[in-house]
């Protein structure tokens, strides 16, 4: 499980509204621990024990939610053009089906026309 802080916040350290479980985040240690005041030296020693890897895989973490974001925003215009499209098609059954019975109707009253 993981839980997203936010790292922007001026003052101190927020919990974001929503909390991704399962979905491993990118850590804000380093940032959280600056503004709380620990030593620069000990944390940039951290970052350089670090290295490169870690700003790399933040990086492929927030490109992942972008996705995840737009996946969620597409899948919701599918559904929306899915129900849209499940509409015309009744109101096409419908109309069908008010055709069939007026043509029957018309051919019942030519046979009774007929037969008269």
């Amino acid at each position: 499980r993981s839980l997203e802080i936010t790292r922007d916040c001026p003052r101190s350290p927020e919990i974001a509204r929503d909390c991704p479980l399962g979905v491993p985040g990118r850590s804000n240690a380093i940032a959280i621990a600056r503004r709380l005041g620990l030593q620069p030296d000990v944390l940039d020693d951290a970052v350089e024990s670090l290295g490169a890897g870690e700003a790399d895989v933040g990086e492929l973490i927030e490109r992942m939610q972008a996705e995840q974001g737009e996946q969620r925003a597409l899948r919701q215009q599918l559904v929306g053009l899915r129900d849209e499209a499940e509409g015309a098609r009744r109101q096409l059954e419908a109309r069908r089906l008010e055709q069939e019975a007026a043509a029957a109707a018309e051919a019942a009253a030519a046979v009774a026309a007929a037969e008269a």
